[in-house]
């Protein structure tokens, strides 16, 4: 999803999220339909939908282990499943071997994995990767893009909003472009200007 600042991105992500409720039109994913949706139900909606952010958000005296780790405690899993589950996650992101690390004892390319890795450990059917390499160099964004691309191959839809035309145009995936709040267009990627959204 590409767009300007202010096209609409996050507000759109903030609707998935049921952060924020429409004032008219109509939302349903997976066949969950939002207008249907009870106040009591949106933890677990939350569950089923991933969300990863450009300032990655890991919580700074917890270990890369225990960052992960922390989205299964807080859903009542036991320390048997944690530890089962974690370490296969954290390989999926290439952070084998980090376990113990703090986060500022790793790159911004590796913080933004690991931010990755605590999304997904739940299985969500949805990643929403919000800017997801704004704040990392060229190497470290192409990692974190490859990672995003084997989660979308085991079956997760991934969502992904940028700046980057680089990755837009290299991806060669649907594009979706908002302009001042309205999608300007929708299509199969074939080449596109970040900055207007239509073909080159």
């Amino acid at each position: 999803m590409v767009g300007q600042s202010g096209a609409g991105k996050t507000t759109l992500l903030r609707l998935l999220t049921r952060e924020e409720r429409p004032t008219s039109g109509k939302i349903i994913i997976g066949g969950i339909d939002y207008d249907k949706l009870k106040d009591k139900d949106i933890p677990l909606l939350r569950r089923k939908i991933g969300v990863v952010f450009q300032d990655f958000k890991l919580l700074p005296n917890k270990t890369v282990f225990e960052n992960v780790a922390f989205a299964l405690e807080i859903v009542g899993m036991g320390n048997k499943e944690i530890k089962h589950t974690v370490p296969k996650v954290l390989d999926i992101v290439n952070l084998k071997g980090k376990e113990d690390s703090m986060p500022m004892q790793l790159s911004g390319g590796e913080r933004q994995r690991v931010a990755i890795a605590r999304a997904i450990v739940r299985q969500p059917r949805i990643l929403i990767a919000d800017e997801p390499t704004g704040n990392l160099d060229p190497k470290h964004a192409w990692d974190v893009i490859k990672v995003l691309e084997k989660i979308n191959r085991y079956g997760t839809t991934v969502l992904l909003t940028t700046h980057n035309q680089d990755i837009v145009n290299k991806l060669k995936r649907r594009v979706v472009t908002l302009q001042h709040g309205k999608v300007v267009s929708d299509r199969a990627n074939s080449g596109y200007s970040v900055e207007s959204g239509y073909k080159k």
